[in-house]
């Protein structure tokens, strides 16, 4: 094999782990690269078939009213911190 398809075998495994990672973060998931990285192409069809988390509500506020969180939204607007149409955007999405 020589010196040079080592080289190139490294490299392609390596690319492997890179394309995980981005695939992975596209699906809101984290740490890929070393699927692509240990598995090569096998990692990719992993990250490939993983559950796109990007597009998930954040659960870490359970406990907390949606009321709660317009609250905490109101106060966002008034301060300044987003504006009147990401107040209305994210409103909707809570009310929902």
């Amino acid at each position: 094999m020589g010196i040079i398809g080592a080289f190139f075998v490294i490299l392609v495994w390596i690319g492997c782990g890179f394309l995980c990672e981005y695939l992975g973060n596209l699906k809101g998931q984290k740490g890929c690269f070393l699927y692509g990285l240990l598995l090569g192409v096998i990692g990719i069809i992993i990250v490939l078939c993983l559950k796109d988390k990007s597009g998930e509500i954040n659960n870490s506020n359970k406990g907390v009213s949606k009321y709660e969180e317009l609250g905490k939204l109101q106060k966002l607007k008034e301060d300044g911190i987003i504006t009147d149409v990401e107040f209305e955007i994210e409103k909707q999405k809570l009310l929902k």
